[in-house]
């Protein structure tokens, strides 16, 4: 593993789900390979809050998207953000 990190928009995660051979997918795929995924503790709160979405469940079952979100969140580098930006 390399010392690359890397932050997941919900919505590229969501994309990912969804489709793994679209680029969002591969970028996960990609990601996952080559160093470290980075979450907050709010970017997880996040993560849960859309994946747990009804709309979402013509898509994909809510077991399926909590266990890939479950997965992301175990496997990734759980980080405090010390600088905030408002964009």
């Amino acid at each position: 593993m390399t010392n690359e990190f890397w932050i997941f928009d919900t919505n590229t995660l969501l994309s990912a789900l969804f489709n793994d051979n679209s680029t969002p997918g591969l970028a996960l795929k990609k990601a996952r390979t080559t160093g470290t995924l980075l979450i907050s503790a709010e970017i997880a709160s996040e993560y849960f809050n859309v994946f747990s979405r009804d709309k979402f469940e013509k898509y994909v079952a809510f077991e399926t998207r909590a266990a890939f979100i479950e997965n992301i969140i175990t496997n990734a580098l759980l980080i405090e953000p010390v600088t905030s930006v408002n964009i």
